[in-house]
């Protein structure tokens, strides 16, 4: 399918692109990455350079102390 456009969007272990990915779950894991993300629920493709479908994933949110 690569050869008419179709392209997978990159998700686990990527910096979350709200352009590119939409997030469905939140975790907090302080030895990952703020927006990091842990797990790729269902793939997201482009169709030449266009998004088609956005990757479904869940991030890394960082509790923050004040």
């Amino acid at each position: 399918m690569q050869k008419h456009g179709l392209q997978e969007i990159r998700a686990k272990g990527e910096k979350f692109n709200p352009m590119l990915h939409e997030a469905l779950f939140q975790e907090n894991n302080p030895e990952k990455k703020e927006d990091e993300i842990l797990d790729e629920l269902q793939k997201g493709f482009l169709l030449k350079g266009k998004l088609l479908r956005p990757a479904k994933v869940k991030i890394n949110r960082l509790k923050k102390n004040n």
